[in-house]
């Protein structure tokens, strides 16, 4: 079985840490707040982020990385293209010469994996997991960053280019 989504919540019902009850009340609080469910599920006291933690690591039997307690540098996400990181729902977290460590929501998940050795050139790919939720506001937060990056782009340019005519106009008086 492996977990995506809204599945983490399954998960932690079938190996009893929350009743289907308690994870109804976290999805409606979700739907209420707009935040990840695993993040709804700590805040409501249902459970720990080391049971959450625990629940992953036991489901896939690799480690268990927070993307936003743990973001990696922008250098390092750039390693994957976006394409291949949103498709697969993959973000590369370390990089020692040929050896990646690359979050990954699905840990076993074949087709990524071979995506993930092709692309990268390289058989020392070590999987550690990551909740989708929290994949999603990894996403998002990088989303927003080259966005702001873009526009801050762009203003320099305009600058630039307005500032040589504003020259240029003093010039000829």
């Amino acid at each position: 079985m492996s977990v995506s989504g809204n599945e983490i919540g399954d998960l932690l019902v079938d190996i009893g840490l929350i009743t289907p009850e308690e994870l109804e009340n976290a999805h409606n609080e979700q739907s209420r707040t707009g935040e990840r469910l695993s993040l709804v599920l700590e805040k409501l006291g249902l459970v720990s982020h080391n049971q959450l933690k625990d629940a992953l690591e036991l489901q896939y039997g690799v480690n268990y990385i927070s993307l936003s307690k743990n973001p990696p540098a922008s250098e390092i996400v750039a390693l994957l293209p976006e394409e291949l990181r949103r498709k697969h729902r993959v973000i590369p977290v370390s990089h020692h010469g040929t050896q990646y460590t690359i979050a990954m929501v699905d840990p076993d998940d074949i087709i990524a994996f071979d995506s993930l050795r092709l692309h990268l050139k390289s058989g020392q790919i070590k999987k550690v997991v990551c909740t989708a939720d929290d994949f999603e506001f990894f996403i998002a937060k990088l989303d927003q960053e080259q966005e702001q990056a873009s526009q801050d782009k762009q203003k320099l340019e305009q600058e630039v280019t307005t500032k040589p005519a504003a020259a240029k106009k003093g010039e000829s008086k």
